[in-house]
């Protein structure tokens, strides 16, 4: 994973499928069925915005630089990521 990017795993605490980010993403579950539910924010990747809806909508939260989110409750959301783009 590059310091840069985002990586999404489909299950909590990393389990699954995975992708990398480095652009706004606003459908994950196109990769992604039910949404990314584990995230590494690279530490050179800057904040995020995670969405529980596609196309940026629905609650979001900033995610840091450097940190991993094992679970969407880790992350203050109430369910999968299915949109993501940089703050």
């Amino acid at each position: 994973m590059s310091e840069t990017s985002v990586k999404v795993w489909a299950d909590t605490n990393q389990g699954g499928q995975s992708q990398s980010l480095t652009v706004d993403t606003p459908d994950l579950t196109v990769t992604f069925t039910n949404g990314a539910s584990s995230i590494k924010v690279g530490n050179d990747a800057g904040t995020w915005q995670a969405f529980t809806q596609v196309n940026y909508k629905g609650p979001h939260v900033n995610l840091n630089a450097g940190q991993l989110y094992i679970s969407p409750d880790a992350m203050g959301l109430s369910g999968p990521v299915k949109s993501m783009r940089k703050a």
